[in-house]
């Protein structure tokens, strides 16, 4: 329950159930809630508060090696959860994409660094150092800003999926883009996966699966 939110004001509380609005008039609505055995209305008006999440619908969840739980939410935003405290400690990270970008997907390389992409050209890639985000542009590099899917490979390498056929390496600093037909990859929404032998799997929606070694 944010503080000063809407929430508060109305008297809810962390782990009341809510329930579908029976009324509504203009922007406020009457909600009913369930505590304990007992349940009562309140009267909410939806509003955005300072420093909040503006949608917490999760499109992806990461647990780093130091035991933070990541959450990248469905407007472009990221939360990061810290299991090592007993209360849990909450921080939310604008990672200055526009409003449009949507759905980031999270992964922690070998060197500590946190990455998110995401599948709309008004994200690119944003990478976290412990301290602070910087993003940039693949299209900057010659591959495109829709990028689906991120992960790293044993060998090191860090792999982006790009859609309208793109796939982009990331070695020593250095970012290599294959294209169709050089790297068969499917069109839309491509997702990586290293197998056991060490190949990468790239599977599309709808779409036939791509074994690159």
């Amino acid at each position: 329950v944010a503080s000063g939110g809407p929430g508060e004001t109305a008297g809810l509380k962390a782990g009341d159930g809510i329930f579908p609005a029976v009324e509504s008039k203009g922007a406020a609505e009457t909600w009913t809630v369930q505590r304990g055995g007992s349940s009562f209305e309140v009267k909410l008006t939806p509003a955005q508060v300072a420093g909040g999440a503006r949608v917490f619908q999760v499109h992806d969840i990461y647990e780093d090696r130091e035991g933070m739980l990541w959450f990248g939410l469905w407007p472009g935003q990221i939360v990061r959860y810290d299991l090592r405290e007993p209360e849990g400690e909450t921080r939310l990270f604008e990672l200055g994409w526009k409003p449009q970008a949507t759905g980031p997907r999270i992964l922690q390389t070998e060197d500590g660094t946190i990455w998110a992409v995401s599948s709309s050209a008004w994200g690119g890639i944003s990478r976290f150092d412990g301290r602070d985000w910087t993003s940039f542009n693949l299209r900057d590099e010659g591959g495109t800003d829709m990028n689906p899917d991120i992960v790293q490979t044993r060998d090191g390498t860090v792999w982006v999926s790009g859609q309208g056929g793109r796939l982009h390496g990331y070695r020593k600093g250095r970012w290599t883009v294959y294209k169709n037909p050089e790297v068969p990859t499917p069109g839309i929404y491509n997702f990586l996966l290293e197998a056991s032998d060490g190949a990468l799997w790239i599977g599309g929606v709808g779409q036939e699966a791509v074994r690159f070694d």
